[in-house]
């Protein structure tokens, strides 16, 4: 067969099926295997062309450019496909090389299988089942050519198994392999191949454990290998910012050593010089600042030119696949050269204009948030704005071409807080309606997009905190009033995590298994200063609740606990006293709530407590909680204790009941969703479990278990995924929970109050307000049983209407 590369794949498929037939007709057994050999082998290739010229619709990992696998090539050209494009052409490629070794093995010709395993290999590199069987295949190949003596074949074997030792994520294995191959391809007689096998090496090395050493070590190699293989050079360049990102850390360990007398933690150092108030200092220390704020070392300049200048030369002449990790390198090594200055951001809109983000959209990406954050730092906000904006527009095309739900969580996750810094930057940019617009567009897009946004006709607040500040932006209808505060991230941090004494700190006191009893005083303060404008303009107008949609940090804020002012009294008190108060995911999702609320039909009780687990402590205090609720409901209620206590009876239990209350252990890490759980007997109920159940009809679910209220803030901080969300998109009204630990006997005494509210409610005929319910019962903790410090009242927070 000859190739014609202008032909149809489909008119290919159809000639080398027809080939392959007769071949196999007239019993033709090798010159079949062949012929499958070499059809397979070049449907590959044209497979992988045709993705390469599809241009980014999907990004890999770095250096898989040079880390690309050897081919063994057919005798014969030849070039088939199918209808189904390049997963079809692949496919078939895999059918052929699979079949040709089969038929190898058949023929006892070891040269021929071995050539098929190996072009088998390379073709199944596309999944991780796929790079298990092919890490066989050539280690199979590697083993007889070790044996045959065959250098040549060995050190391409060698090369290709450590290709894939890299995406299997062994880069240890991949070095050997590649020492191994090096000597066996000498530069003077094979320098393509030399330089193949030196490149993988280098990229290998950056993996081991990233130390100057073995940087520096590939850092060397990559000069060697350039002249020889061009597409080395995204790599080199990486590697350069990467040592020179290590010469930075050494040099300030070396002078902080020297400042403090001993070795020094530069992760605590360098958040003590980007915020002191974690660990109760006024500012930072002057010799941090010098240290962490100066400009590059001799050393790390060099470095940072070289990859400027290594980046630049190939951007002259680079197709635009290449084109994009190169600018980004020039883009990173700008940035720590020059910082926040007119000379970076020629530079980064310059490379903006070489970028193209339909190919490239993850340098493009990186790039120009880049520029919006050296906007923001110069106090361009209408610059700022539109960077921001175009960030989110290459955001969106990424999220549009993800493959699985969990490469979209993947994607977002890189980016957790893109979305709240346009809309802040919108907000200085005066455009208030168009950043609360914005905010409700990107709310809840990790599992699909949420309910349809609408125009609430409650007073709602979005609440955003970023390193410039605060803002709260209150919609009423067609109404929408904004204020802006001083409070930014930095410090709600600082509030977080108090790494001198930790239990000042909200976070930090609960890693630490202390009450955040002073914590929540110390947070109080500054929410209510944030929040007093809006307390004022609500009661002014007489209205007395609000639903607010909390963004990043503000997921974890005591609201009820914020210090504000009484305009009718003029007496400080906890804001959860003068206005009702819900939260909500998204504005959206606070109406369909309501509506769930006022259409919530009849149904039954059921009530979770102590279950029992051998890897947590028994809960015998929840069994009085259990009968405070059962209580309410005139002992009509379910109750399930202990062995009952079950995962399974609990998701099949609530698709059919109108209240839930789960009195049980909670499993939460605000830094990772997956980890969320209600650890019940037998087993553990995961956000999974609950996204899959049928719709809900729960008028309230009460998640009475140590810190169910919390919401990944690390990976997706302004989806506000937790259990509440979980629970709410799977259809229930209302769910409260709790934000931190509580003892067992003060959350009896909360429940049944809280429960004993909805219950006159209802005798009264009147619709239960579980918001006002809450109110209340908070109030009479605090007042009627002498439970007055926020610690115990305010971390009971509902979501939902």
């Amino acid at each position: 067969m000859s190739e014609n590369l202008d032909a149809s794949p489909r008119r290919w498929d159809a000639v080398a099926r027809e080939a392959l037939g007769l071949l196999e007709e007239g019993g033709l057994t090798a010159a079949r295997a062949a012929a499958l050999f070499n059809i397979g082998s070049v449907a590959h290739r044209r497979a992988a062309g045709s993705s390469a010229a599809e241009g980014g619709a999907a990004e890999g990992e770095a250096g898989a450019g040079i880390a690309g696998s050897e081919a063994r090539s057919g005798t014969a050209e030849g070039a088939a496909g199918s209808a189904g494009g390049v997963e079809g052409q692949q496919a078939w490629a895999v059918e052929c090389l699979r079949l040709s070794r089969r038929l190898w093995i058949e023929l006892g010709d070891v040269e021929g299988q071995l050539a098929a395993s190996e072009n088998l290999a390379i073709a199944l590199q596309g999944t991780r089942e796929g790079l298990e069987e092919a890490e066989e295949l050539i280690a199979e190949a590697l083993e007889y050519h070790r044996w045959s003596g065959d250098d040549s074949l060995r050190a391409q074997s060698a090369t290709n198994l450590a290709v894939v030792s890299l995406r299997l994520g062994k880069p240890e294995l991949a070095v050997e392999l590649c020492r191994e191959a090096l000597p066996l391809r000498p530069i003077e007689q094979d320098p393509v191949g030399w330089a193949f096998t030196a490149a993988n090496l280098a990229l290998a090395l950056t993996r081991v454990d990233g130390n100057a050493r073995t940087l520096g070590e590939a850092v060397e190699t990559y000069r060697l290998v350039l002249p020889l293989l061009e597409s080395a050079r995204e790599d080199y360049c990486r590697t350069l910012l990467d040592l020179a990102a290590e010469v930075r850390t050494g040099r300030q360990g070396q002078t902080l050593a020297t400042v403090f007398g001993d070795p020094a933690d530069l992760r605590i150092l360098r958040l003590m010089d980007v915020n002191p108030a974690a660990f109760g200092l006024p500012g930072p220390a002057l010799e941090l600042r010098e240290v962490f704020r100066g400009p590059p070392s001799g050393e790390e300049e060099a470095l940072l030119l070289e990859a400027v200048a290594a980046a630049e030369a190939g951007l002259t002449t680079a197709d635009a696949v290449r084109r994009g990790p190169l600018a980004e390198s020039v883009a990173r090594a700008t940035d720590r050269l020059h910082g926040s200055s007119e000379r970076t951001v020629r530079t980064l809109q310059r490379l903006c204009g070489l970028v193209d983000p339909r190919i490239t959209p993850g340098p493009a990406l990186e790039i120009t948030q880049l520029l919006a954050a050296v906007h923001a730092e110069l106090g361009r906000w209408p610059q700022a704005r539109d960077a921001y904006e175009e960030c989110l527009t290459i955001q969106e095309l990424m999220l549009s071409r993800a493959g699985s739900s969990e490469e979209r969580l993947r994607l977002l996750a890189a980016r957790p807080a893109l979305a709240r810094y346009a809309a802040y930057a919108l907000v200085r940019c005066g455009a208030a309606r168009a950043a609360a617009e914005l905010l409700e567009r990107t709310r809840m897009r990790g599992f699909g997009p949420g309910p349809v946004p609408i125009t609430v006709s409650f007073p709602l607040a979005y609440a955003v905190s970023v390193p410039f500040g605060s803002a709260v932006l209150l919609l009423r209808g067609d109404r929408l009033d904004v204020f802006e505060n001083e409070l930014t991230s930095a410090a709600v941090f600082a509030m977080f995590h108090h790494l001198a004494d930790p239990g000042q700190g909200l976070v930090s006191a609960q890693q630490e298994d202390l009450e955040p009893t002073d914590a929540v005083r110390r947070i109080a303060g500054p929410l209510g200063r944030m929040l007093q404008p809006v307390v004022d303009t609500l009661l002014r107008d007489g209205e007395d609740r609000l639903t607010i949609v909390p963004t990043g940090p503000a997921t974890l804020y005591p609201w009820a606990a914020a210090e504000v002012v009484d305009p009718a009294t003029g007496a400080p008190g906890p804001l959860g006293d003068v206005i009702v108060l819900s939260l909500a995911p998204s504005a959206a999702m606070a109406e369909l709530s309501r509506q769930r609320a006022r259409n919530a039909g009849p149904g039954s009780a059921v009530i979770f407590a102590d279950p029992v687990r051998g890897d947590a402590s028994p809960l015998p205090g929840t069994r009085a909680e259990a009968a405070e609720v059962e209580g309410s409901f005139g002992g009509r209620a379910r109750v399930l204790l202990a062995d009952e206590a079950t995962k399974e009876a609990l998701l099949r239990e609530l698709p059919g009941c109108r209240y839930a209350h789960l009195a049980c252990h909670g499993s939460n890490d605000w830094t990772e969703f997956a980890s969320m759980r209600l650890l019940l007997t037998g087993g553990d109920v995961t956000l999974d479990d609950l996204r899959a159940l049928p719709p809900l009809g729960a008028r309230l679910v009460f998640l009475s278990a140590c810190q169910t209220g919390q919401a990944d803030l690390r990976g997706l901080s302004d989806d506000a995924i937790g259990l509440p969300f979980a629970l709410l998109t799977a259809g229930a009204a209302a769910v409260v929970s709790t934000l931190w630990p509580v003892h067992d006997r003060v959350t009896a005494l909360f429940a049944g109050c809280f429960y004993r509210e909805l219950a006159a409610m209802r005798r009264r005929g009147e619709p239960e307000d579980v918001a006002l319910a809450l109110q209340r019962s908070r109030r009479w903790l605090r007042t009627g049983r002498g439970f007055a410090d926020p610690y115990f009242w305010a971390g009971f927070v509902l979501h939902g209407s």
